[in-house]
């Protein structure tokens, strides 16, 4: 599931995004999954997305959702 817009993995593969735009840093509280329309959106104005993200990954309902399977 995208965690910003809730879109189900469907025919398409959801994207693994680093947080802190570090993909070498791939612990699991700076990964999310995001669709790609949302994917692309975080390639703008980072600052803005690093927090918004950072705060989505602490609500405590997406914490069981980090890592695709």
């Amino acid at each position: 599931t995208c965690k910003m817009c809730s879109k189900k993995q469907g025919d398409y593969s959801l994207h693994i995004h680093h947080i802190d735009y570090d993909k070498k840093n791939c612990n699991s509280n700076n990964l999310i999954t995001l669709c790609i329309s949302c994917h692309v959106k975080t390639n703008f104005n980072r600052d803005y997305w690093r927090v918004k993200l950072v705060l989505l990954g602490k609500e405590p309902s997406e914490c069981n959702y980090r890592r695709i399977k």
